[in-house]
This record gives C-alpha cells, structure tokens and sequence, in this order.
C-alpha cells in the first residue's frame, strides 16, 4: 500500500472489505488498538461470503413472550391475521362461595394494557398523553374482533405416542397453523365487536360518593377493555354444583375452563395489528352475595379475579402477495427474513466451495469440498492480523420495501448450536427508510482466528425482543421415534429464534451475488497487521 508512512503516522487501521467495497460511513473502530510504529497497516479484498434464505414453514408459537393480534397488510410479504388462544387461572384458588347465599353476577370485564411508549406528556388536564407502542398498519383502522370460550385443551404434557409425557427436550408443542384447530370448536360467544380500535385513551370511571368518602375518578392506561357474557361466568363459577368440578386448585379449573380464543378479521380497507402481553390481562367478575341467607333485601359486594396466564398459543395465517418479486414470488439474490410463520437467511464466511479466492493482489486455488479450514481464514492467520472489530453489512432493498415498515432489529446466530450471537439496528436514510443493517461480530471472527473455534453456518433472522435468545421447534421436525436418534447438530436445524416467531414484520436484503457492488452484502474486517 503506498504513503505507509502517512497512515502510520495517523495510526489508521485498515479494513478488509469483501466484495471490494469500503463503506466509508462507517466511523467506529473499535477497541484495543495497537499502532507502534513496527506495525505494517494494510487493506486486503476478500471474497467469498455466500448467502441463501428459507422458509420455516408452521413454528411452535406457544407460550411467546409477547403476541400478536390483528390484520397487518404487507405488500411484500402479504397478510397476516393472527389469532390467539390462552388458558385462563384463578388469581386466588379455593375462593369461599356459600351456595346458600345465592351469588348474582353484575358484570364480567376483560382488561389488558397496550404497550405504551416509556415517555408520557401530560396534557392541559393534568392528564397524562399516552402513545401506543407496537402497533403496525394503519392505527385508526377498525377490526371484527370476537371472542369465544376457548374449548381446545393447552396442555403441558407431550401426548404424541411414543413420547415422554416429560420430557424436556420434547415438550407438548403449539403451531401457528393451527386455527383452524381451535376455531372450529370454539365454544359460546363471549364478546363481539365489529368495530374494534386499539385506542390510546385512558379509561376515566366516576366513582360515587359515600358516607365517609367524596366522588372522585379512576383512571386506567390505554388497554383492551371489553365486557364479557355475565350469564356464561354466572354458570362457570357460581352454579359448579351441578357440573362436578371445583375452584380448589388451577389444575383442576384448566381442565374444566379451557381459557378464551380471540378470532379477528378485518373491518375496514386496512388492517391493523397489535403486540400484546396477554399474561398481564385480567378478567374481573362482579358479583353480589347475600349479606344472610334468610334476609334478600341486605347483600354485599364480592369480586373473583382471573388471570390470562397458563399456556398459550399465536395462531397465524398468511395470505400471499400479489405484488412482483414480494415473499411469494421472490426476486432472484434477495433474501427474504420474515417474522412469525415466516424465513431466515443463512451466511457462510470464508466459504471453502469456492475454487479461486484473492487477496492482497494474490491467487490462491482451493480445492472444492474440501475439509481443511479455507485459505482466507489460512492467510490472516498465518499474518498475524490483530482483529480490533469485524462486522457484517446487510442492505434493504428499498424498492421493494417500498411503504413496508422494517423490523428495527434483525439477529446473527449459530445455527449449530442454537445461540444468539449478535444483534444489529436498522440504519436510516435522511428521509427514514431503512437503508442497511450493520451487525458486529467481532468475537466470532477473533475466535476463529485466536482460538480456532470452528466456523459455523450464521443464522439471520427478524427480532422483536433482543433480550430473549429462546429457540422454537418448526412443525416438520420428525416424530420422537426418530427424534430421539438424532444427533444435537441434527436437531438444532429445526429450530430458529424465538424472538422471530413474535415478529409481525419482514425485510428484503441484497444477497451477495449478481446484485450492485455498492449493495452486496459485505464481511468488514478493521485489523493491525503484525508481519
């Protein structure tokens, strides 16, 4: 490289660049730098990072984090509706019911906050401004939402035959295909709304005044807030003498009150979708009792709290896009992440498939298929390179992502061993479209050059929660006759990140051949070169 001396006056550090480029937006270098002046500084060219997407097909969705509820439109990936279906807990078992005092339910409201934004105005009121979070398509849009006394039992116990009933590794499972499953054997109507909103108002409820006490007002955040059929809760809690079960324990009353099945559709032109944290739902029953058996004139007031918690399940269903080169009919050299029943990438670095790799004005032939480590990995090794920061570029297609909201994270992981490795945040333009993501991987290549760690096939996903590194089963991993033979790697492959099933949304990247030099998708290596 020529005017060494100049750079190594600035104590640079080089960057090694595949498929040519050098991004020169990109300011950090990193940590641990060393510049002496023995050391030679370099840019080398590497060039065989090589990519491919798939499908995941049906995924276990049960017992997400967060879950989605709605009609989302995408014109690149199509429509998504997402249904639900939860257990329902006492929040205090064994409650003291005298059937002798007769009990007379006065209403039955169902309550889950929306997820809101952590900084709240206040208005001229005094009242605080809320802003709903997690909402995608068009928020004021309207939706069909009905829902239902659940009647499909979410066990815990495996049940396939041949299978542990528990076994760990191989617990009962929960797909997003499956809504057809519960919704046609759904039980009684509980609530319909055709016109449902997610609104961000806060509830204001007038409290009467009393004898020791003056009128005042509660306030509740944005949530869910429906009223549920009081003639169903007044037969499910109060009239169990007839029906042969008890409020004893939750195990018992999960067997009895299998929860509640959201079913949504669509009400206006477009769509809209929620992320939710359903265990925070509550279903609040009032109810008046008897103050004495003999006396119907004196009664007092009395509540039974339940609880959305338990098992649960997301159900999915997505219809195609009819739009050219969307998810179903997809563009050449493009990979396709998507969210929820959807797709991963999948990146090999230093590729040894690949028969003529260059670097620093050199040609190295491999032979292809072979086993050793690729030369690439070979060179920096055998040069000594001191890797202060490496990190892969990933470019949205903006035209095709055109009107579509990007997910703001995307996930790196080692398919091998099922683990998170890196996550990266959507970068964007001077006019707010996703343009790139950049995900540093510093470790791993260090760990690949200093430890000889062996370097495995990386995962891309979508991601909603970077804090959960939790993986899902796909629906078409074998039956646990055969399950049971397979080797750990070979299991790992059914698997993809949690956090990806809970995502409602997807992303189209430039791949790493045949498209723009200035897009492909890149491996960037900033070092200081030792020999």
């Amino acid at each position: 490289m020529h005017n060494n001396s100049i750079f190594k006056q600035f104590l640079l550090v080089a960057c090694v660049v595949l498929f040519v480029s050098c991004d020169k937006d990109y300011n950090v270098i990193g940590d641990g730098l060393i510049g002496d002046n023995h050391f030679d500084l370099d840019k080398d060219n590497l060039s065989t990072v090589q990519s491919t997407w798939k499908k995941t097909g049906p995924i276990a969705s049960n017992n997400l984090d967060v879950n989605s509820l709605g009609v989302l439109d995408n014109t690149a990936f199509g429509q998504t509706t997402a249904n639900f279906a939860t257990q329902v807990q006492l929040a205090s078992v064994n409650p003291v019911i005298d059937s002798n005092l007769g009990q007379a339910v006065e209403s039955v409201t169902l309550y889950i906050p929306y997820f809101t934004n952590s900084t709240v105005t206040t208005g001229t009121d005094g009242r605080p401004i809320y802003k709903l979070d997690s909402i995608y398509g068009n928020k004021t849009s309207k939706i069909k939402l009905s829902i239902y006394e659940n009647k499909y039992l979410l066990g815990s116990k495996n049940t396939e035959p041949g299978a542990p009933l528990l076994d760990p590794d191989y617990p009962q499972l929960y797909y997003t295909n499956q809504n057809s499953v519960f919704n046609d054997i759904k039980g009684e109507l509980l609530c319909e709304n055709n016109a449902f909103i997610f609104s961000e108002k806060e509830y204001a409820d007038p409290v009467a005044a009393t004898t020791t006490a003056a009128a005042t007002t509660t306030y509740t955040a944005p949530g869910m807030r429906l009223d549920l059929n009081k003639a169903f809760f007044q037969k499910l809690l109060f009239d169990k003498s007839s029906l042969g079960y008890s409020l004893a324990s939750n195990a018992e009353f999960e067997q009895y009150f299998k929860g509640l099945y959201f079913n949504v559709a669509k009400a206006d032109v477009e769509g809209v979708l929620a992320m939710m944290n359903f265990k925070k739902g509550t279903i609040v029953v009032k109810y008046k009792e008897k103050a004495l058996a003999t006396d119907a004139t004196v009664s007092v007031d009395k509540s039974i709290t339940l609880n959305l918690t338990g098992n649960t399940v997301n159900l999915l269903n997505n219809e195609p896009s009819t739009v050219s080169d969307s998810y179903s009919n997809p563009k050449a050299d493009r990979l396709y992440l998507r969210g929820g029943e959807g797709s991963v990438a999948t990146i090999d670095l230093f590729n040894p498939n690949v028969d003529v790799v260059t670097y620093n004005r050199k040609t190295k032939t491999i032979d292809p298929g072979s086993n050793k480590i690729p030369d690439e990995l070979d060179y920096i090794k055998e040069k000594g390179w001191l890797i202060n920061e490496a990190s892969l570029t990933f470019y949205i297609d903006q035209t095709l992502m055109t009107g579509v909201t990007e997910p703001s994270r995307i996930f790196l992981y080692d398919i091998n061993n099922k683990q998170v490795l890196s996550a990266g945040v959507v970068e964007k333009d001077v006019v707010g479209h996703g343009l790139k993501y950049r995900v540093k991987i510093t470790d791993y290549i260090r760990g690949l050059v200093i430890n000889d760690n062996t370097n495995v096939k990386i995962g891309v996903s979508v991601s909603q929660v970077i804090s959960n590194v939790k993986f899902k089963k796909t629906k078409d991993a074998p039956p646990y006759a055969q399950w049971q033979l397979l080797t750990a790697l070979e299991k790992n492959a059914y698997f993809f990140p949690e956090s990806s099933v809970m995502s409602p949304l997807g992303t189209i990247l430039y791949g790493s051949n045949a498209v723009p030099e200035d897009k492909k998708l890149k491996l960037e290596i900033y070092y200081t070169k030792t020999k």
